[in-house]
This record gives C-alpha cells, structure tokens and sequence, in this order.
C-alpha cells in the first residue's frame, strides 16, 4: 500500500478517514472507553443544612416546627455543581435521573443524663407516596450517666429513575422521649445532608 507523505501545513481527518480500532503504541495502554463527559461527569452537588436546633424526633425532618427547617449552605467558599436538589418541607426533590449518593449527618445534644438514645436515617420513595427507611444509624450512651454531644452519620446509593416519583427524606426517632436535642445552625454545618450525583441510571 502507497503511503501518503503529508506536507507541514496538511493533516488527517481521523473521523472520516479512519475506521476499526486505532492501534496502541509499543508501551501504550489501549483505552477501555472514552473519556469522562457530559452526563457521566460530576454534574451536580449540593449540600443543605438545619438552620436551628429542636428537641425530639421528627419523621421527616425539616417540616418546619419542632421539626426545623433545611436551608442550602450559603457560606462563602460554597457553590453548588449544577441545577441543584430542592426542598419542600424536608422533602428533597432531583434534578436529574441517575444514581445519587446520599450522605446525612446529625448532631446532637443530650439534655439530661441517660438521654441520648436515638436513631437516624433516610428515607426514599420511588412512587411518590412510600416511604422506605433506607440507611439506619442507632446511637446510645456510651455509659451510665453519660450525656452530652453526639454524632452520627449515614449513606446510601438512590438510583433516581423518575424526577417526579423518586424522592429523599431524612429522620430522627428520640427513643429516650424529647431529650435530645438536634442541633442546627445557620453559618455551619451541624446537622446537614449532600446529594451528589455519580451516575447514570
């Protein structure tokens, strides 16, 4: 077969000219697919937090109340990756379709001693309607006559397959009986959750 010498000013047009597998240079690692772009990239993060504290559980939280209410991180060195969730009464509503990574995290206060019993999770629905307790956290004292902070932290993988029928929310079950406090702020994050989408659905 002729080769073709190209002068210094002509090239190739790889989409036209060439068809098959293009072969990998001695050393070389042959791609397994493309590169990372549009909808299979980081395209959407977001982050909401509880502006004020209350006292008890609250199934969801965020209804407003004795319940608190979420509000998206407005600090200044946050900005959120895309269109972003939404909140309607501690209800979180997608953007987009896709497999989302859910992270809740909850602090608390014990108000009086042997008082810091709860649990903590997320809920997910894909119909609109049942709710399903998807990721669940217990925290206890960790010894008699022990009150004071606590921490607590779940995740899980939603895969959002209807913007209209998949939803999240998030919970807390005071089983000691309105002892603990949930904690909230509105310039940091105490209580807070982040929706991160990592894939297609």
């Amino acid at each position: 077969m002729a080769l073709t010498r190209l002068g210094p000013n002509q090239s190739i047009n790889l989409t036209d000219s060439v068809t098959g597998t293009l072969p990998v240079a001695n050393g070389g690692t042959a791609l397994s697919s493309g590169f990372i772009n549009g909808s299979t990239a980081l395209n959407e993060y977001d982050q909401w937090r509880l502006t004020s504290s209350f006292t008890g559980s609250a199934y969801p939280i965020g209804t407003g109340g004795n319940a608190g209410t979420f509000e998206r991180n407005d600090s200044a060195d946050f900005e959120k990756i895309g269109t972003g969730v939404s909140d309607t009464s501690g209800t979180f509503t997608f953007p987009s379709t896709g497999k989302w990574e859910l992270h809740f995290n909850l602090s608390s206060e014990a108000n009086t001693q042997n008082a810091d019993n709860f649990t903590i999770g997320i809920l997910t629905t894909i119909n609109n309607s049942d709710y399903t307790e998807r990721s669940v956290a217990q925290i206890g004292q960790t010894s008699e006559g022990a009150s004071g902070f606590r921490n607590a932290s779940v995740i899980t993988l939603f895969d959002v397959t209807s913007t209209t029928n998949c939803k999240a929310r998030f919970f807390v079950n005071d089983v000691s009986g309105s002892q603990v406090s949930i904690t909230g702020s509105t310039s940091k994050n105490l209580t807070y959750a982040t929706f991160k989408r990592i894939g297609d659905t």
